[in-house]
């Protein structure tokens, strides 16, 4: 008899190769299909310890159990809980630990958002997914446990020891004390290409997106974007045992979220080539065209390098024209009186009387021009 573990939560199968990436233990879909598919005998066991997870991904390994033509036997080592209750359901014998439990209740979704019509969808999809999971265990209890109490329990969020899951029908007995030594144990389900990984049966998973983010950072964007023949990424920060260096194994590893990566890449350096010539002024063209060559450049240090060179230039030519009055003898000004020389009190007055004129215009006009 075959025998594999079915241990960490329930996770998809693109989600599985990440969270094993950084050494989480998981189980999905695939796992369940390579099982059946690489496994000659006719009779296999799995050993189960899980709280549950993506409920989709547990109907699609409950319907690759059923659907395999397999003997397949459950044995519940510590917990079966949430979805992973539904997919022991699909085997043909399930045994448990004395001290192991399966709990069961109603399906739910982490977070919900939007106005009352997108609310009461939400809670349609809900009580589907829960009237499926009755399906599941129905066809499990048959005749020890109705619907109703079923029902009944799934909204009491249940746990049930060894004997109260036999009694209700989605156990069928308790397994033995002793197994032989020569069982062989496969390593299927669970296995991590991270030789250290850390065990994480129960544990809450980070979201997916902060892994992702996590790969982002860590690996460098521009090489990953880069389709030369430069092929290092940036080394993973310390204290991190991702064991992916070139930019060929990530793209292997990961196909669809390095295909994300470079293309927000190609997005990201669009939009600052963008930025950079929008704050483009004529005279900076030496500027402009260096930081568009650095990524580590964007429109705000180039707007900072034409202020600095401006500044430069203004003080430069505040010390030339100096040096030219100077050596010109242009600081000689017409004194009070003569042709061309300012008269503080009559222009100051013509001013302030232009000025006047002007605002009373705008004051007929009703402030427009």
């Amino acid at each position: 008899m075959a025998r594999y573990r079915l241990n960490g939560q329930i996770v998809s199968n693109s989600d599985a190769e990440l969270y094993r990436w950084f050494g989480y233990e998981v189980c999905c879909p695939k796992d369940i299909r390579r099982i059946i598919d690489e496994t000659p005998e006719d009779d296999i066991t799995l050993e189960v310890n899980s709280g549950g997870g993506s409920v989709y991904a547990g109907f699609e390994m409950y319907t690759a159990l059923r659907d395999s033509g397999k003997s397949i036997t459950a044995e519940v080592q510590s917990l079966a809980g949430s979805a992973m209750s539904v997919v022991i359901a699909a085997c043909d014998k399930v045994l448990m630990s004395p001290v192991a439990n399966i709990m069961i209740h109603r399906s739910s979704i982490d977070y919900t958002g939007g106005n009352a019509e997108k609310l009461e969808q939400d809670a349609q999809m809900l009580n589907t997914i829960d009237e499926s999971i009755l399906n599941a265990y129905e066809a499990k209890t048959g005749e020890k446990c109705t619907r109703t109490k079923l029902r009944h329990m799934m909204e009491n969020e249940t746990f049930m020891t060894a004997q109260e899951a036999i009694d209700c029908g989605l156990a069928d007995g308790m397994t033995e004390s002793e197994r032989s030594e020569t069982d062989p144990l496969g390593a299927v389900a669970c296995a991590s290409p991270i030789a250290a990984a850390i065990f994480h049966t129960f544990a809450a998973l980070p979201p997916v997106e902060d892994l992702k983010k996590t790969i982002k950072d860590q690996y460098s964007f521009h090489a990953l974007a880069n389709t030369g023949e430069s092929t290092e990424c940036s080394t993973p920060k310390e204290g991190n045992e991702m064991e992916y260096n070139t930019k060929e194994e990530l793209m292997e590893a990961f196909p669809e979220l390095t295909a994300q990566i470079q293309e927000d890449a190609r997005a990201a350096e669009q939009h600052r080539i963008a930025e950079i010539d929008a704050v483009a002024m004529p005279g900076f063209e030496t500027v402009v065209e260096n930081a568009k060559a650095d990524p580590e450049q964007n429109a705000s240090t180039v707007a900072m390098a034409i202020i600095t060179q401006q500044k430069q230039q203004g003080i430069s030519y505040m010390q030339n024209a100096r040096t030219d009055a100077q050596n010109g003898n242009a600081n000689a000004v017409p004194a009070t009186g003569q042709e061309g020389a300012f008269d503080p009190e009559t222009d100051t007055a013509q001013e302030a009387k232009k000025a006047v004129a002007m605002w009373k215009k705008l004051k007929n006009h009703g402030g427009k021009r």
